[in-house]
């Protein structure tokens, strides 16, 4: 537990990007496109994120746990590996944002609070609308570079703040299974629900 608070605390061994430029969320094709391997990125995108979209769903509501935590990085992982082989940069560029988000929090088995859900939600409709425009059903999203922004600046936060800094607990209904995840976030058996964040140094932190 200590060393992954100290490794929180510092910075990240790859600076991640801070801000979202046009080319970062395109989705054209490149050039020498490989047909099977957009025909195996076009079957991948309804059914993950399908499965993105629903897992957020249920952490947005109160009504989620890790394990739709991890149904989503998982999604986003597979959907980063069928971007980047095919070269559709927009995709490839905001999954990989979302997964690490969703690697941090599974990781210190947190859940998002309200606005980092809300960050996710708008990522999930981002990415169905990239996918829609990519089978000819739509066009490309206008909102795609606000979301990826979103993105970037949450994980940015989670980089250098850590998730315990940020989240709130398992819930109830998971803590019975994750005591000692429960532990790393601040005590909350011993606080009412509430609204505002509560920021603990990494010393005051290792000392309890």
């Amino acid at each position: 537990a200590d060393l992954e608070i100290v490794a929180a605390s510092e910075e990240p061994q790859m600076q991640r990007q801070t801000e979202a430029c046009p080319e970062d969320v395109s989705l054209a094709l490149p050039e020498e496109l490989n047909s099977e391997l957009l025909d195996g990125l076009l079957q991948e995108l309804p059914v993950q994120t399908a499965a993105f979209t629903a897992a957020i769903e249920r952490l947005a509501a109160g009504q989620g746990s890790d394990k739709d935590v991890e149904r989503a990085m998982r999604a986003a992982h597979t959907l980063k590996g069928a971007a980047n082989t095919v070269g559709v940069r927009g995709i490839a560029n905001l999954t990989h944002h979302v997964e690490d988000i969703l690697s941090a929090l599974h990781e210190a088995g947190a859940m998002p609070d309200h606005v980092l859900a809300g960050v996710l939600t708008n990522a999930g409709d981002c990415l169905e609308a990239m996918s829609e425009a990519l089978m000819g059903l739509g066009s490309a999203p206008e909102q795609a570079q606000a979301v990826l922004q979103e993105v970037l600046d949450s994980a940015n936060h989670i980089d250098h703040e850590g998730v315990s800094a940020a989240m709130p607990a398992v819930p109830q209904e998971a803590a019975e299974h994750k005591p000692e995840k429960i532990a790393q976030q601040g005590k909350p058996e011993m606080q009412p629900p509430q609204v505002n964040v509560l920021r603990v140094p990494s010393p005051v932190v290792d000392e309890l």
